[in-house]
């Protein structure tokens, strides 16, 4: 009898692993289903389509006949509700069925929402998906969007910025923080890029965020801040980051901790007919070897690829993390990994700064640690390797 594989999430994760599992067994059912109407996408992409560099088919993770030619069932705009671990079944909203006899849980993520006053006025969005894109971008080509508050300083409100310089003349980030990025880079290098980011006509205001969003018949003009300011706004964009879409997992009474589904070395959940993959689950940084938030395509692919294997019955385990933080804005290349912001007295540090570039270099007993790079990336792929490299041997060595 043939198998009946299932997958919540057509991501990276929930893609690689419907992929993975054709090749490894030619005859199974697999059903891969998205609570998104589109054609799965790469998220990392966002900012380049919102900014122009990218056409709407370049974000396509599959060529359009993918699924067909794969014999995969792609399941969109379909909401799971409920995971019944005893009959091994998933229920969607409109109340149609999936049985399985593996089900892999790869629900990613969703964007935190602040419960504003006015946040249902014209003119406010969120910054998250394809769908959330194209709202913005429709009305940031508007000729009467003009000021933008962003409400966020972290990665995904840095990209939005930088792709929504071509249409508006002025953007605002807000942040609680005291500085940009705030949990991946030292105040230094946050110092260098707020100068860059004021090069380009992009204020950031610390320590504050949006309190109130002030509209007039409906369509935004203003924002009060926590600060007590008022700033000028034709549009407010909210690029928070994500939080991991846990619940349903929770209700079907997986083991979960810190709002993340705990998995083993197989990435097998508390159910032994459940696996799980990419920005939902806890994992092990490689470097750190502490439990950790797994945020990035490159792992969730590697993730859904390994569980692949497991849900088929071929053994294959999953090592852990190498978290490296990378995007583009405002002309420079970023990358970051390791701890380049709590730097205790056993590191040393390598720091080099140009009007243009910043590259820290953490290490400890001349043995690569972390490391930051802004603008000139030259040596990256050095870099990362030596990282990796140093994991490997600490992973035998151990």
């Amino acid at each position: 009898m043939k198998k009946q594989f299932v997958i919540i999430g057509a991501s990276a994760a929930g893609v690689a692993a419907a992929a993975r599992l054709r090749m490894i067994d030619q005859e199974a059912s697999i059903i891969c289903i998205s609570d998104e109407a589109e054609f799965p996408y790469n998220k990392c992409f966002l900012a380049e389509y919102l900014s122009g560099l990218k056409e709407i088919s370049h974000l396509n993770i599959k060529s359009d006949t993918f699924f067909e030619d794969a014999r995969i069932e792609l399941v969109l705009n379909t909401k799971i509700i409920k995971i019944d671990k005893e009959l091994k079944k998933i229920i969607a909203h409109n109340g149609k069925e999936f049985v399985y006899d593996k089900l892999l849980y790869a629900t990613g993520g969703s964007l935190k929402v602040l419960p504003l006053k006015g946040i249902d006025a014209q003119g406010v969005f969120e910054f998250y998906t394809l769908k959330d894109t194209q709202n913005i971008l429709e009305y940031a080509q508007k000729q009467t969007t003009e000021h933008v508050v962003i409400i966020g300083a972290g990665l995904s409100g840095m990209e939005c910025a930088d792709a929504l310089l071509g249409y508006v003349k002025k953007i605002t980030i807000v942040d609680m923080q005291k500085h940009v990025l705030f949990r991946l880079v030292p105040e230094d290098a946050a110092c260098f890029l707020q100068n860059k980011m004021e090069e380009h006509g992009v204020l950031f205001v610390p320590h504050t965020t949006v309190k109130e969003i002030i509209h007039t018949h409906g369509i935004v003009t203003s924002v009060i801040c926590s600060d007590g300011s008022t700033i000028q706004a034709d549009m407010v964009v909210c690029a928070l980051g994500a939080q991991p879409n846990s619940q349903l997992a929770r209700d079907a009474g997986l083991i979960i901790n810190n709002n993340l589904v705990v998995t083993n070395s197989f990435l097998q959940t508390s159910d032994p007919h459940i696996f799980a993959a990419g920005d939902v689950i806890q994992t092990c940084d490689q470097h750190t070897k502490k439990e950790v938030k797994s945020c990035t395509w490159p792992d969730a692919l590697m993730q859904g690829g390994c569980a692949a294997f497991n849900m088929a019955g071929i053994e294959k385990e999953y090592g852990g993390v190498t978290i490296i933080a990378f995007s583009e804005f405002f002309g420079m290349k970023f990358y970051v990994t390791g701890n380049c912001k709590e730097i205790s007295m056993s590191h040393t540090t390598t720091l080099r700064k140009t009007a243009d570039s910043y590259r820290l270099i953490v290490a400890k007993s001349l043995v690569v640690q972390g490391f930051l790079l802004i603008g000139n990336s030259e040596h990256f792929a050095s870099l990362k390797r030596s990282l990796i490299l140093q994991q490997q041997c600490d992973t035998v060595i151990s």
